[in-house]
């Protein structure tokens, strides 16, 4: 999806990167788009900060 979208060229340059996600949970990171966005911007030293409206908690 990130090479389809030219994620990398659409955050060259770019400021402190909001993304977002409807429910979110530590282990699920790596899996979705939001990670890698936030994988990708800090590789570039971009700050990020993600928003979801709901946490799951992690499995015990």
């Amino acid at each position: 999806m990130a090479e389809l979208i030219a994620l990398d060229s659409e955050l060259a340059g770019a400021g402190p990167v909001v993304t977002g996600e409807g429910r979110l949970g530590l282990q699920g990171l790596p899996g979705k788009v939001v990670g890698e966005v936030v994988r990708r911007a800090d590789r570039m030293r971009l700050p990020s900060l993600t928003l979801a409206s709901a946490l799951r908690p992690r499995p015990q």
